[in-house]
């Protein structure tokens, strides 16, 4: 019902009987009926919870005890890096600044 929203419970449960054979009942038919009684009590909590599963999963972010450097960390680094070439042979490294 999560993947075919105008489906309604009633045949999601006799496609779900066909599909497997596995159940504890005197019949295909017997299971789907104990399962109405159970949805019309149940159904709304049941349905919600299907969705949320069915919710992509966040992706993980690198936490910082990770062994990657934070990026403004290593921005600023260079930012340094750049003034000291910078003052020791402006012309030079002027033309290779304008190049990035």
């Amino acid at each position: 019902m999560v993947k075919t929203p105008g489906l309604k419970y009633t045949t999601a449960m006799t496609r779900i009987v066909r599909q497997r054979t596995d159940w504890d009942a005197a019949s295909p038919e017997a299971a789907v009926r104990r399962w109405q009684v159970k949805w019309k009590v149940q159904g709304e909590a049941l349905l919600a919870a299907a969705h949320e599963r069915a919710m992509p999963k966040p992706v993980a972010r690198i936490g910082r005890h990770s062994r990657l450097p934070d990026m403004s960390e290593a921005q600023a680094i260079v930012t340094l890096i750049l003034d000291a070439v910078r003052n020791h042979d402006p012309v030079h490294y002027r033309s290779l600044e304008t190049t990035r």
